[in-house]
């Protein structure tokens, strides 16, 4: 089954789209595919699948674009594990996997500016990762203030807040810059 999709740049259906678009489905049983949709409505193309392993899942896919629409994207990853991985899509081997050391990762949201990774954990924690190296350089920048439940979704507004969806039913509301919950929704 299906488990998650993103795409690597946003498309406007009046223009044609860049030459690097893709589309890239997670399944359940660890394998990712990469689609091309070649500028057409009707003939997409599976360019590549990246087979998976026993006992793994793809839970959640983010691309970095680096918003420089002549560069190929990168593709990024979690399953079901407190890793993140980046796919080397020429070998389909991981190009580097980052262990965010915080609990098992539930769910990843990247920054419009496609510069840093935000990862929501088990333990409550969202862990920010900086990509701006280039491919395979995955830092550790910083974790945001805990609370004591599971993150389950994450977005970023405005690369300055990340908005959580939580497993006791609550969103928060991280400030990036002050590293501290700035609101408590139920």
């Amino acid at each position: 089954s299906i488990t998650s999709c993103a795409f690597s740049h946003e498309s406007n259906l009046n223009e044609n789209s860049s030459k690097n678009l893709r589309l890239a489905i997670g399944r359940s049983d660890g394998s990712i595919e990469i689609w091309n949709p070649h500028n057409s409505r009707v003939k997409w193309v599976l360019e590549n699948l990246i087979p998976g392993s026993i006992g793994n899942s793809i839970e959640g896919l983010v691309w970095s674009s680096n918003n420089d629409l002549n560069l190929p994207p990168r593709l990024f990853s979690i399953g079901g594990s407190t890793i993140l991985t980046e796919w080397d899509l020429s070998t389909g081997i991981p190009l580097k996997n980052y262990d965010c050391n915080a609990g098992i990762i539930w769910s990843i949201s990247i920054n419009s500016n496609h510069d840093k990774i935000s990862l929501g954990c088990e333990d409550g924690s969202v862990v920010i990762v900086n990509i701006n190296g280039g491919p395979g350089v995955i830092e550790h920048e910083c974790i945001l203030q805990r609370q004591k439940s599971r993150v389950l979704s994450l977005c970023w507004i405005d690369n300055k807040m990340i908005i959580g969806g939580c497993a006791d039913g609550r969103i928060r509301c991280w400030s990036y810059s002050d590293n501290d919950i700035y609101g408590d929704l139920q």
